[in-house]
């Protein structure tokens, strides 16, 4: 029986001991107490899923990401080792262009770049102002709590969540 269908049955039970006027028989009591030992049931499988085998692959993707990127992280920096090094060499010995049978290399000269001396020094139109704006949710929030009204928000209940231990 499905968790779904271990609710409805929960529900369907208390709504007929509501429609009884709240009378609750030893059968309706019986049933209801069966059903909620298979809820308690049902949802100690569920937390075991979650706990003992999702969160461990989670664990170990996590792990697995970790030395990916770190992997990654090295051979990124092999390349850019040995492109310094080839270029080094070619600056070195003055050599433009290199052309083997599987590649052309060629040292390119360097773009104009600016280099900032003193950049309090800059003058007015080059500087460009950028403005951001933000919503400050979690003052929003205390007022609304603290009973001020706030245009445009109302306080609302989250989400229900789970904790397993």
């Amino acid at each position: 029986m499905s968790l779904i269908e271990i609710s409805a049955k929960i529900e369907q039970i208390l709504m007929m001991i509501i429609e009884s006027g709240g009378e609750v028989t030893p059968e309706s009591f019986d049933e209801l107490e069966l059903f909620r030992g298979k809820l308690e049931q049902k949802g100690e499988s569920i937390a075991f899923v979650i706990k003992g085998v999702i969160e461990g692959r989670i664990d170990r993707l996590k792990a697995l990401k970790e030395q990916v990127c770190a992997k990654l992280k090295a051979e990124e920096n092999a390349r850019d080792r040995l492109r310094t090094y080839l270029k080094e060499a070619m600056i070195a010995t003055d050599t433009k262009k290199i052309k083997g049978d599987l590649y052309s290399i060629t040292l390119r000269e360097p773009s104009k770049i600016i280099e900032v001396i003193d950049d309090k020094k800059t003058p007015a139109k080059y500087i460009t102002v950028e403005t951001i704006q933000k919503i400050d949710s979690r003052a929003i929030l205390a007022d609304l709590k603290a009973g001020i009204d706030v245009p445009g928000y109302k306080l609302a209940d989250g989400d229900y969540s789970i904790i397993i231990k």
